[in-house]
């Protein structure tokens, strides 16, 4: 079982552009929103049928 990734990323673009990416995984994972103030929210993905 993996408890967690971490991931870094050098790109060539500026950082108010931003990086969009997907990990994707089976069960409840918990993400991490930034804006303002940083959020943790829980997400729950289904299997594929």
């Amino acid at each position: 079982m993996i408890n967690r990734v971490r991931t870094s990323v050098i790109a060539l673009i500026p950082p108010t552009h931003g990086i969009h990416a997907t990990l994707s995984t089976i069960g409840v994972s918990r993400i991490v929103l930034g804006g303002d103030v940083f959020q943790t929210v829980a997400v729950r993905r289904d299997p594929d049928r």
